[in-house]
């Protein structure tokens, strides 16, 4: 069976009920909130433990006299078909399967979607529509009302990443609601819409003001991976545009100000480049899976290798 990640975050009364989930897609951040999901609503309201495990063949074969429910964590697929899932004993243990998608999922895809003790979670990047509904779902659990056009506003400026939104949503509603406004609202989005996220409309600067730039901008942790993952949605709206003109109505409306030059760096990329956008991004996206977060110097590093590719 599939599920949509979002009833998982914002439904109250979503049905646990299954033995194995299986998180899948490319989207790292809102696997991760998925995964936080199930094991809070196991481990907190029914009393489960968790266990990490290198892939699901090291389940029990047998339970202990003392043993406590368990839900199982793997991230290994090379051994995973539907024979394996059928030969594993039913102690009341959960099993949670959370990988990226690759050449390997699209078969384990199938098999989870026809068992009935199954549920396959795909997670993408956030559109729209979803938006909406997290921040209308925020909204009312804080009682808040906002104005028609900061509410607008805030749905433009919101990234396609969930710990991103959840992170923008998050400090918004920690204001008392008589301060919730345009002022107010320019200001606490003021990293994303004036610090890190416009330095990307720096990229055609030189090389040693640009990085300047990004020295200035981006001093922290929490800075890259807010800089690098606004950086990443401008890099798929390049990629995944099939011509200027769809580009061009897709552009952000808060990007305004930007729009022109950011049709000009659009233009800039074949078909062949975008082929090589993608590969930067999956080579950065290794990085930041096996260390769970990007370095200073990866970000650099990354930021130059675009404007290489944007000037080539």
């Amino acid at each position: 069976m599939r599920a949509d990640p979002l009833d998982l975050v914002i439904s109250k009364n979503f049905n646990y009920n299954k033995r194995f989930y299986f998180i899948t897609g490319n989207e790292i951040t809102y696997m991760e909130k998925i995964k936080r999901e199930i094991l809070d609503f196991y481990c907190k309201k029914n009393s489960y433990t968790f266990q990490a495990i290198k892939n699901i063949s090291q389940s029990p074969k047998e339970i202990g006299l003392f043993n406590s429910n368990k839900i199982y964590i793997c991230n290994d697929v090379s051994q995973l078909n539907n024979d394996v899932l059928e030969n594993i004993v039913d102690f009341g243990d959960i099993y949670l399967i959370v990988i990226e998608n690759s050449s390997k999922t699209k078969a384990l895809k199938n098999i989870f979607l026809k068992r009935n003790d199954s549920l396959l979670i795909e997670c993408y990047e956030i559109n729209k529509e979803s938006k909406i509904k997290i921040l209308n779902y925020n909204l009312e659990k804080k009682g808040v009302s906002l104005e028609k056009e900061i509410y607008w506003s805030l749905v433009e400026r919101l990234d396609n990443k969930y710990m991103l939104i959840e992170k923008e949503i998050e400090k918004i509603l920690s204001l008392d609601p008589k301060n919730i406004n345009q002022q107010t609202l320019n200001e606490l989005t003021a990293k994303n819409t004036i610090g890190v996220e416009k330095i990307f409309f720096e990229i055609l600067k030189e090389n040693q003001k640009l990085v300047n730039i990004y020295n200035e901008r981006v001093t922290n942790q929490s800075e890259v991976n807010d800089f690098y993952f606004s950086f990443r949605s401008f890099c798929f709206l390049i990629i995944n545009s099939s011509d200027e003109d769809h580009f061009s109505k897709n552009i952000p409306v808060y990007l305004f100000r930007e729009k022109g030059l950011f049709v000009s760096i659009y233009k800039q990329f074949s078909n062949n480049k975008k082929k090589k956008l993608l590969k930067l991004l999956y080579k950065t996206e290794n990085i930041f899976r096996k260390n769970n977060n990007l370095s200073l110097m990866v970000g650099l590093r990354f930021l130059l290798s675009f404007k290489k590719l944007v000037i080539a």
